[in-house]
């Protein structure tokens, strides 16, 4: 039986929400008041 594998947050947040919505980094650092480095390190799985 094969397992379906589970996708990593930083895989969720790129693909599901920063590149349909054309938002880097800092464009949404300011809509969600997150600072750019903690954003940053979850698209680096750090």
């Amino acid at each position: 039986m094969n397992k379906i594998p589970t996708p990593k947050i930083s895989e969720i947040l790129k693909e599901e929400f920063m590149e349909p919505l054309n938002f880097s980094a800092y464009a949404l650092e300011k809509k969600i008041n997150v600072p750019t480095s903690r954003i940053q390190d979850i698209l680096h799985d750090r």
